[in-house]
């Protein structure tokens, strides 16, 4: 049902307007990306950050951007 309702919600928005985000972790480190329109950002955390703190700013940067 949810995904259901998700689908729904993503088929009903122009797809200009959807943010992807991701998190990943290499034996570099951590990272993040940001995709929306035409436009790919990525960013290098620093070494100390886990996976689960670069999933948490890859979603407070889907925020800005979408503000």
């Amino acid at each position: 049902m949810y995904k259901s309702l998700f689908n729904e919600i993503l088929d009903s928005s122009p797809s200009n307007s959807q943010i992807n985000t991701d998190a990943f972790e290499t034996n570099s480190g951590v990272a993040i990306a940001i995709m929306y329109c035409d436009i790919f950002l990525s960013y290098k955390l620093s070494d100390h950050n886990s996976i689960y703190t670069a999933e948490c700013i890859a979603l407070l940067e889907r925020v800005h951007v979408a503000v």
